[in-house]
């Protein structure tokens, strides 16, 4: 690690860092010795579904709670953990960028094909199976103005899709 880079809290310098698939993540510290001369070092981990941290101080054979942290120190490395899985939690989500009507139609002039073909070849993430459903209505209603109702019971009980669809919040 750049000398730069090193994050210290009450004589703490990260070595490690985790993040754990969207659960768990944490830091792994440099090593320090307690009052008998025995080294350790410091686990700090932010469970995310349950907004809990946990401090664990840990020898080669044992490990056990930590309470010797300042209170600022604590609150140190409590910023620096949230900071680092709202920052992942962001890139996670910024991967996956749901699709919307505005997106289509930015695509839909952008190309010279239908909107069918545009509608076939982009992926729904992030949308469940009723939002990409209504996705497809407004956009091919808004493209090509195809009309789309649902007929329970007979022609008389008609009911407009499209009007269901821009009910939808896309």
């Amino acid at each position: 690690m750049e000398q730069s880079n090193v994050f210290d809290f009450d004589g703490f310098q990260i070595e490690r860092e985790s993040y754990l698939g969207g659960d768990c993540y944490g830091v792994v510290t440099s090593c320090k010795k307690d009052g008998a001369g025995i080294p350790y070092h410091l686990e700090v981990e932010f469970d995310i579904s349950k907004a809990r941290f946990s401090f664990s101080k840990c020898y080669a054979h044992e490990v056990v709670p930590c309470d010797e942290l300042s209170a600022v120190g604590k609150l140190k490395i409590m910023v620096y953990l949230l900071e680092k899985v709202a920052c992942a939690y962001v890139t996670e989500k910024a991967v996956v960028q749901k699709m919307s009507p505005q997106k289509l139609k930015k695509l839909y002039h952008g190309d010279d094909v239908v909107m069918g073909e545009i509608l076939d070849s982009e992926k729904a993430d992030g949308l469940t199976i009723e939002e990409s459903f209504y996705l497809y209505i407004l956009a091919q209603n808004w493209a090509n103005g195809d009309e789309f109702s649902w007929n329970c019971g007979g022609l008389e009980e008609s009911v407009s899709l499209v009007e269901g669809a821009r009910m939808m919040k896309l």
